[in-house]
């Protein structure tokens, strides 16, 4: 046999070297890090400048975590192969994971400009603008990569992520959506949904997918956290202390589950929960999370002092703490220094500088407003309301005609013939008193009262009627507009069952009261179903000056839903339509509807309080006289106002902002 050409031995040993290569990334693929690097190394040894050993050595070492020696051999690669869009955008990536994002996007940028459609690249770029809160810019890199490459779950989950920081959460919900088709056992990309539909309020789908992930991850301490969170705001709050105590079975020296417990029983039994929230402390006397939630269980028993103590603790703690800030802007009582506001100012400008569309500025603007209606600066506070206003608006805008259409389509369907052809359904009992009107209209001072009197029981905002409503079989979008089109076709049988499961859960609240109070401003939307379940419930509408309502729900900034208080014309659109809706209920629900004026309750307050204790049935007391001095915990926005004497000084309060009003009350006139 005659010897083989130099040729063929270079064809030989070129092809040696890649079944060698073919053999390495097979190791590293399987996890096998340590002979996958000796097999690089070998061939390296062989061939010191092959440039895919190099990058594929560079990649397995940031692996294992050894960033500077990965960082080498990628520069060694890239040196080899300089003009390979491959090997820049894996350098890119490096820099990227090493937090070096300047290099990193600099040579994503290169890649780029070799090879337009390099999603690797796109993807890295989008990353770095997400992690810098530069939404937008990462939503169009995100979209661009996607385009290209439509069928990667994974960025599916990135564009998803970004569009959540922009607040758009039905269109991340989307793409979560599409990438779990793609990936269904993609956990992260599920938790991530299951996040997006807590924010979103389906409430049973976020923890169905909650569920989901858990089997697979049992000891997934932070996602049984998750899960607690949303049967917590579903109202199942013994289903969120067992999945938090199962959690704190599996780590007993957890300090989030311990702040969740915290959290969790805050109303329900304070005294527990001051106990979660010390044992942290005990262990952690800087945790800020922990000093934050003692303030805010303080406030809601209504001792000020120690809720400024701690609340001041957590921010000296962490001085970006905007939460923190926030709920001491409750606390009129709180004398904020020129000092402080001054430096809240800088804070709010240089987070404005850098990410306008953060949503952290909606604290600092909330807070910045009261803080300066303190000091009397009315221009200045109304500026900063405006500002973290227009940042939520942007986020969850309201459609005005949606609402007004389900408007339409209630006054529609619950008319005088619904009800007189369901006369004597439901429950006969008078046990619920409901209290309605739109938010921040004296609705938590009359339960305050009210709860003063020995046989009545303020259970506060119950989610009561809004699951009643949530709990039917799903209605078509594209025929009805409400939820009222549910009950049409409800058999009495079915109806008095609805009924007795409430009365029993409202029972469970406490079972010595002769009447226990519901306070969910927003059931005036859904009188219609309180009508059918309980015709014999006392219903109080609160009414406000509705500039005053208007002014103080835009000074609010309100966790769930009530988008259409981010904007003075939305306010006075959604303003004119529930005038509208409760016009309607007087009409069809006259008997035992009764109208509070907040100004008459302020102006002549024993006369009042006779007029709604005798409308519920109740005989005099001269506790109601006291209701300042309660020591029951509220929760709501108005947890300062209902610990203090009736005072006068909130009527009128719309004129120090006067000039700015304009367009709410010429839409207000209309």
């Amino acid at each position: 046999m005659g010897r083989k050409s130099k040729l063929e031995k270079n064809g030989s040993a070129h092809k040696a070297l890649q079944d060698r290569l073919v053999h390495a990334t097979s190791l590293q693929h399987s996890g096998s890090f340590a002979a996958a690097e000796r097999e690089y190394r070998n061939i390296l040894k062989q061939s010191p400048n092959h440039s895919d050993a190099l990058q594929f050595l560079a990649i397995l070492l940031q692996q294992m975590g050894k960033h500077s020696s990965a960082l080498h051999y990628m520069q060694q690669a890239l040196k080899s192969s300089p003009n390979n869009p491959q090997i820049i955008t894996n350098q890119a990536e490096i820099f990227r994971v090493q937090g070096n994002f300047e290099n990193a996007r600099i040579l994503a940028e290169q890649a780029i400009v070799l090879q337009a459609d390099n999603v690797d690249a796109l993807v890295i770029l989008g990353s770095i603008d997400y992690i810098e809160n530069q939404s937008e810019s990462a939503i169009a890199l995100f979209s661009k990569a996607i385009n290209i490459k439509p069928d990667d779950a994974s960025i599916h989950n990135e564009l998803a992520n970004a569009l959540c920081l922009f607040g758009d959460y039905q269109k991340a919900k989307r793409h979560y959506l599409t990438g779990l088709s793609l990936q269904p056992e993609f956990d992260e990309c599920r938790i991530n949904l299951a996040d997006t539909l807590f924010e979103l309020e389906q409430l049973g789908q976020s923890i169905e997918q909650y569920l989901n992930v858990l089997e697979r991850q049992p000891e997934n301490i932070n996602l049984r956290v998750k899960l607690a969170n949303a049967y917590q705001k579903k109202g199942a709050i013994k289903d969120a202390l067992s999945v938090l105590n199962i959690a704190l079975a599996l780590d007993s020296a957890s300090m989030v589950v311990k702040i969740e417990l915290g959290k969790l029983l805050q109303v329900e039994d304070p005294i527990a929960a001051t106990g979660y929230f010390l044992s942290v402390i005990e262990k952690d006397k800087d945790n800020a999370e922990a000093l934050y939630w003692l303030g805010i269980l303080s406030q809601t028993m209504g001792k000020f002092d120690q809720a400024n103590s701690y609340l001041q603790k957590a921010i000296e703690t962490d001085p970006s703490h905007v939460n923190a800030w926030y709920r001491l802007s409750l606390n009129r009582d709180f004398e904020v220094s020129n000092e402080q506001i001054s430096q809240l100012q800088n804070r709010f400008d240089e987070q404005c500088k850098n990410n306008p569309t953060n949503q952290h500025l909606v604290n600092l603007g909330y807070s910045l407003g009261r803080f300066n209606e303190q000091k009397e600066n009315y221009a200045a506070s109304f500026k900063y309301y405006q500002f973290a206003n227009q940042l939520k608006s942007k986020a969850k805008p309201f459609d005005r005609n949606r609402f007004k259409v389900q408007i339409d389509h209630i006054i529609e369907i619950f008319n005088d013939d619904f009800f007189s052809s369901r006369q004597n359904w439901g429950s006969d009992s008078n046990l619920p008193i409901f209290i309605i009107g739109m938010p921040r209209s004296g609705t938590s001072l009359v339960e305050q009262i009210l709860t003063s009197h020995p046989i009545i029981h303020g259970a506060g905002e119950l989610p009561l009627i809004l699951e009643v409503a949530e709990s039917q079989k799903p209605f078509d979008a594209n025929k009805a507009q409400s939820h009222a089109s549910q009950f049409q076709d409800l058999s009495q049988q079915r109806v008095e069952q609805i009924a007795a499961q409430c009365l029993k859960d409202l029972s469970d609240i406490n079972p010595l009261a002769a009447h226990i109070i519901d306070k969910m401003p927003g059931n005036f939307f859904r009188l219609g179903i309180i009508g059918l379940l309980f015709p014999q419930a006392r219903i109080i509408h609160c009414k406000r000056d509705p500039i005053d309502t208007c002014l103080s729900c835009y000074q609010q900034n309100f966790k769930e839903g009530l988008v259409f208080t981010n904007d003075l014309e939305d306010l006075a659109h959604a303003y004119r339509d529930y005038l509208r809706l409760m016009d309607h209920w007087h009409q069809v629900l006259p008997e035992h509807l009764l109208d509070v004026e907040y100004e008459s309750l302020i102006t002549e307050p024993e006369n009042q309080i006779q007029k709604l204790l005798s409308f519920c049935g109740v005989e005099w007391d001269s506790k109601v006289l006291d209701f300042h001095q309660q020591q029951r915990p509220v929760s709501t926005a108005s947890l300062w106002q209902v610990r203090q004497p009736i005072y006068k000084s909130s009527i009128g309060r719309w004129k120090h902002y006067q000039e700015f009003l304009e367009s709410l009350q010429k839409e207000l006139s209309n």
